[in-house]
């Protein structure tokens, strides 16, 4: 039977992504009993919600919200520039902050089968060992692939138009100055998978 958590998003800015977890794992649960309906209504309310969570950026990411000169003089400046630690006689220098530490972007990646961004040594540096569980069970019970090599085109489709909203979003984002200066979609050489928007297909376990 399919439930869903109908009330409005947490007002909490971190506990925002919540119902889209929540959705994420229902939708496992109902591929894994064969419930497709059920799958199918929390593949649409992810879609749902994501585009209330994407507004955050487009909405707060701004000057007017967060001063770019406060961003850059107490998140990511010099403050954090040389930051390392010495192990065995050599100096390991930490990489800065970077959206790739955001939990909602790694649980995404890992729902729909994308290999993560961030090095072994980087996800235990800097995320909390309880994310990572969360985002390992993800990516093991994503079943991205797995409608595809069955033909499920309805699924399929409900999964794509979840990839297809990301590209739009990211996309837009170009226009974004303050979004790209505070996120890893341009810190980083090598962008995470939800910044590369979703280009390449799922891995398989």
């Amino acid at each position: 039977m399919y439930k869903s958590q109908e009330e409005p998003l947490p007002a909490s800015d971190a506990l925002k992504a919540f119902p889209i977890y929540y959705e994420m794992v229902g939708a496992i649960i109902s591929f894994k009993k064969g419930d497709k309906m059920s799958c199918i209504k929390h593949l649409e309310n992810i879609g749902r919600r994501l585009r209330h969570l994407l507004l955050i950026f487009f909405e707060g990411l701004t000057d007017s919200r967060v001063s770019r000169s406060v961003w850059l003089s107490y998140i990511q400046g010099f403050q954090g520039w040389g930051v390392g630690r010495v192990s065995n006689g050599e100096f390991i220098k930490y990489d800065g902050l970077s959206g790739n530490h955001v939990l909602f972007f790694q649980a995404l990646d890992a729902f729909l089968g994308m290999e993560r961004y961030l090095t072994d040594e980087n996800m235990i540096r800097y995320i909390p060992v309880k994310q990572r569980e969360f985002c390992l069970a993800l990516k093991k019970h994503s079943f991205r692939l797995k409608v595809k090599e069955q033909g499920d085109f309805e699924l399929e489709e409900k999964v794509g138009s979840i990839v297809k909203q990301l590209k739009v979003g990211f996309s837009a984002a170009a226009s974004w100055p303050l979004a790209l200066t505070s996120s890893s979609c341009s810190a980083q050489p090598t962008e995470p998978e939800s910044c590369r928007i979703y280009s390449s297909q799922p891995q398989s376990d």
